[in-house]
């Protein structure tokens, strides 16, 4: 069960198969749980900066292939 208030709660459960039934009184105590709440670490963003450097590497290589292409 959920939703329960602190404290203690009484329930009957009975139990039949059509021929015979049972009844048993049963007691449940609910006491609060201790709630321990972690401050969020933010992430650190993330740019493009990092690959900055590969984009200039291929423009590069781009640019040696389009300088043979041209001279061949």
């Amino acid at each position: 069960m959920s939703g329960l208030s602190v404290g203690e709660h009484q329930f009957t459960v009975t139990v039949s198969d059509g021929v015979d039934a049972m009844e048993l009184g049963v007691s449940v105590t609910v006491t609060a749980q201790e709630v321990t709440v972690q401050p969020e670490v933010e992430a650190k963003s993330s740019s493009s900066g990092s690959l900055a450097w590969l984009t200039l590497l291929m423009a590069g290589f781009a640019g040696l292939r389009r300088r043979k292409a041209k001279r061949s």
